[in-house]
């Protein structure tokens, strides 16, 4: 743990609330996470977290890794 907080792209956050919003109770763990530190996607191939996409709140867009490639090309 010591060596990835040194990382400048980590950042430890506690996790306040549990949204309990994929069908997979494994998988929400992810999810609370990545809503509380403001992550602006969750990258996946898991079908599973297709769900997040009728979900108004929190918004969280899930992307499979091609087009999150893609995303990140355009955007260089």
């Amino acid at each position: 743990m010591r060596v990835l907080m040194l990382l400048p792209n980590v950042r430890k956050t506690e996790i306040y609330y549990f949204w309990d919003l994929l069908e997979d109770r494994d998988d929400n763990k992810f999810v609370d996470t990545a809503v509380s530190c403001g992550a602006c996607c969750i990258v996946t191939e898991d079908r599973g977290y297709g769900r997040l996409a009728s979900v108004d709140f929190p918004r969280l867009p899930v992307y499979g890794i091609d087009t999150f490639r893609s995303i990140m090309k355009e955007s260089e």
